[in-house]
């Protein structure tokens, strides 16, 4: 079983909303979905927030944060909350593969690992964003945080997310993972 752990700021709640139903194809193997929201800095916000206890999934564990984490101090969060050997991590505009989490899972077994990255393709629906994916990322799958499955223990070993970092602080991290004892995670 794994906990997924999604960061999430209060503006994006509608986007966790519609990722929700993208993991029901994988739900045999999430034991906990741990959101960390922050940002939360109102009344509304707070009910915005308790809105998602009507959503009837009883392994949604809500964390809520008045301040703004970043990105890496969201994952180190539900990392120290999550009550599994193995954690993942999806982003809240990620719209995982149907049977991305046994798949992952499966290589993690037949080979003996103790975590995978994840792979990101990123789709543009503007000529803008297709020139910036194209002048960036490229237009293949790269290796990312959302999607990695990662063993609690490598986490502990190769060290915690950056969390004072807004941006980098995922390619910091896979880089220290990939180079950690003769690389402990792999790509697919």
């Amino acid at each position: 079983k794994v906990s997924l752990i999604v960061g999430c700021l209060i503006d994006d709640i509608q986007s966790f909303e519609r990722l929700l139903p993208s993991l029901d194809a994988n739900s045999d193997y999430i034991n906990e979905i741990i959101c960390v929201i922050s940002g939360i800095d109102s009344t509304n916000d707070t009910k915005r927030v308790d809105n998602l206890n009507n959503l009837s999934i009883s392994r949604l564990v809500i964390l809520k944060f008045n301040h703004v984490l970043l990105p890496g101090a969201a994952r180190n969060v539900g990392i120290a909350k999550s009550n599994n050997d193995f954690v993942a991590f999806i982003d809240v505009n990620t719209t995982p593969n149907p049977k991305w989490l046994s798949t992952s899972l499966s290589i993690i077994k037949e080979r003996n690992l103790q975590g995978l990255l994840g792979k990101t393709t990123y789709l543009s629906s503007t000529i803008f964003q297709r020139c910036f994916i194209a002048a960036t990322y490229g237009f293949k799958p790269i290796s990312t945080v959302p999607g990695t499955v990662a063993s609690k223990s490598l986490i502990r070993s190769v060290g915690f997310f950056i969390p004072s970092v807004r941006a980098g602080e995922d390619a910091e991290w896979i880089d220290r993972a990939v180079h950690f004892e003769n690389s402990a995670i792999h790509s697919k």
